[in-house]
């Protein structure tokens, strides 16, 4: 790495340990050779570094590989050591929260999914979701000395750096101190984090984004979104991010969970979508989808998947309608942004249908706008677990340069 001016030899050290972990969490085993000329320091630095890392167990060495047609001295690969300890996770949304125990990898061991108690004041509810952690530590025979932390992801805006939870739209309305109460009744260190934001910083540290600079939009629940400036997260005022499900659209409609009436995500919720399917369901040619009904029951979010793929003109008119109101909203952050990439992710983006006719309508918008500046996000299927678990292994092992107290070796 290139050396900054200011910046002290205890410092350096500390930046060229946290670009080993990204380099590994990335891409696997590497060896000490391949790490080195990615990041531009010397071989005997990358030794150095390894070989602490190896002493503290937070690498492991790998077999050597050999070069067919080459001699000399063999690559011997090392990694991260996915092990070394384990990650609770949390994920809480209106409805229920997950709890998970992952590795460094965010590879899933068990979980558990348990009803959101909104009757609850915050302080009891969390309270109740510390007990459910412990016995899913119990059941799984993990002491808390396993555990690097606790990763918290919840809806709407986070003060990730006191771990306050600002407004968890329809689960919260007051500022709730999620951190404090959880490391209170769990005695192990917790990191917060918008569920949007955490899904972005599981993307960047895992390597499924490899831009600097990148737009991120989820599609299902509801409508969020992310910019990625110079491969970090951006945050502004309030520690709101780039919203577009809150673009105002329309000053007609329902009240958003936001508080405000207009907003483009009460257009394109998951709800939204399973309120209009229903009333295109009464219309006299919808036999389609009154036979659908009839088998999987009211479209919901659990069946919204089938009621997509009916052939329906009405209904195809209706999706590709809702389509081009998002392609406008996310056309205009193209505009101020101007990304590298646009990583797409969602339940509603998983649907091929909605996928193509959203690409299909921002092609139409703007021509500089291409298919291969698009990535859909393979984490879809691990949303209520990879987030959390990517900002506790960012928060208290890679940043810190597996310095941190709570990453100690253990005995």
């Amino acid at each position: 790495m290139m050396r900054v001016k200011g910046q002290n030899i205890e410092n350096v050290k500390v930046i060229n340990r946290s670009s080993t972990f990204r380099l590994l969490l990335a891409n696997g085993p590497l060896s000490r050779i391949d790490i080195a000329a990615e990041l531009n320091v010397t071989p005997a630095t990358v030794t150095s570094i390894c070989n602490e890392l190896l002493q503290k167990n937070l690498l492991v060495q790998h077999e050597e590989l050999d070069s067919p047609g080459k001699v000399g001295r063999k690559k011997c690969p090392v990694g991260l050591n996915y092990d070394y300890k384990h990650v609770l996770s949390i994920a809480i949304f209106p409805d229920s929260a997950t709890l998970s125990i992952c590795n460094l990898a965010a590879s899933l061991v068990d979980s558990v999914v348990v009803p959101t108690r909104r009757s609850l004041s915050p302080d009891l509810f969390l309270a109740h979701l510390a007990e459910r952690c412990i016995k899913l530590l119990w059941d799984n025979q993990l002491a808390k000395d396993r555990i690097l932390g606790v990763g918290v992801a919840v809806l709407g805006p986070v003060n990730h750096i006191e771990g306050i939870s600002l407004k968890a739209y329809s689960i919260w309305e007051q500022p709730v101190p999620v951190r404090r109460l959880l490391e209170n009744e769990l005695h192990i260190p917790v990191y917060v984090e918008s569920n949007v934001c955490a899904l972005i910083e599981a993307a960047l540290l895992y390597g499924e984004i490899e831009h600097p600079n990148v737009l991120a939009v989820q599609w299902g629940p509801g409508i969020g979104s992310v910019s990625v400036i110079g491969g970090k997260v951006f945050k502004g005022r309030n520690f709101h991010t780039a919203e577009l499900g809150h673009n105002f659209v329309d000053g007609i409609g329902e009240r958003c969970r936001c508080g405000k009436v207009g907003c483009l995500e009460t257009k394109l919720s998951v709800d939204a979508i399973a309120a209009e399917m229903e009333r295109l369901s009464g219309l006299a040619k919808a036999k389609a989808l009154r036979a659908l009904r009839d088998r999987v029951g009211p479209p919901c979010r659990e069946n919204l998947d089938k009621y997509l793929e009916v052939a329906f003109p009405p209904l195809e008119d209706y999706l590709k309608d809702i389509s081009f109101r998002l392609a406008v909203v996310v056309n205009n952050a193209v505009q101020v942004l101007a990304p590298d990439r646009i990583i797409l992710f969602g339940e509603l983006f998983a649907n091929n249908r909605l996928l193509e006719y959203f690409k299909e309508k921002i092609f139409s918008i703007n021509e500089t706008i291409v298919d291969d500046m698009f990535l859909r996000s393979d984490f879809q299927s691990r949303h209520t677990y990879i987030g959390a678990t990517a900002c506790i292994v960012k928060h208290l092992l890679v940043d810190t340069g597996g310095l941190n107290e709570a990453a100690k070796t253990h005995a």
